[in-house]
């Protein structure tokens, strides 16, 4: 009569073993890299001269800008604003600095992400501003894609989805996406942004 229980807890031991085996193919560990990861902008030339004050918050002004667009252009996990908050501080960024292989890839481990979108703007005048977007391989350890606009202050939203766009090609698009190309006005939900981006 005790041979029964016996089976039964060798059957247990078994399937335990093959349980954890499923459930670690269906739902992805937590440690795994997932997501993208948008840092704040480097800003150069003379922002006051292209009309845009609180010129010590644009890095930050500039990241939350290409948080919002980048969903409503690629359709993949976004880290949150906080997370990236702490993770470059685990990584030791410093506002400003330039993304080099050896920073990026601290972040990445910081962070646990595929990608990081490395922003930068420089404004000349109000007529001349330059948008680039440079994303950056965790797991290839390189510049996957990147991208440049030229244009006025008064198109900088739309020079931020353009480069965002166009260094994301590798990313699914999101759904009911728009073109990033002139002529395109059939979705403006992005027009909320310009909140974020007056500071006349």
């Amino acid at each position: 009569m005790d041979i029964m229980p016996t089976q039964l807890r060798k059957f247990k031991f078994r399937a335990i073993p093959l349980v954890l085996i499923f459930c670690a193919s269906v739902f992805p560990l937590k440690a795994s890299s997932s997501g993208i990861l948008v840092l704040p902008f480097l800003i150069q030339g003379n922002p006051e001269k292209a009309g845009l004050s609180d010129v010590a918050q644009l890095p930050e002004h500039m990241q939350q800008a290409a948080h919002f667009l980048l969903p409503t252009l690629r359709s993949y996990p976004l880290q949150n604003l906080e997370s990236t908050r702490s993770s470059l501080e685990t990584a030791g960024w410093s506002s400003g600095e330039t993304l080099d292989q050896r920073l990026a890839d601290r972040i990445c481990i910081a962070a646990r992400v595929d990608y990081l979108v490395a922003g930068s703007a420089q404004f000349i005048e109000a007529s001349q501003t330059f948008i680039k977007s440079s994303v950056y391989s965790c797991r290839e350890h390189k510049i996957a894609a990147s991208a440049r606009e030229a244009g006025s202050v008064a198109q900088l939203q739309s020079l931020m989805r353009k480069a965002l766009l166009a260094s994301t090609p590798f990313l699914p698009a999101a759904q009911n996406a728009v073109d990033a190309s002139p002529g395109q006005h059939a979705d403006q939900r992005p027009l909320d942004l310009a909140i974020i981006l007056d500071y006349s």
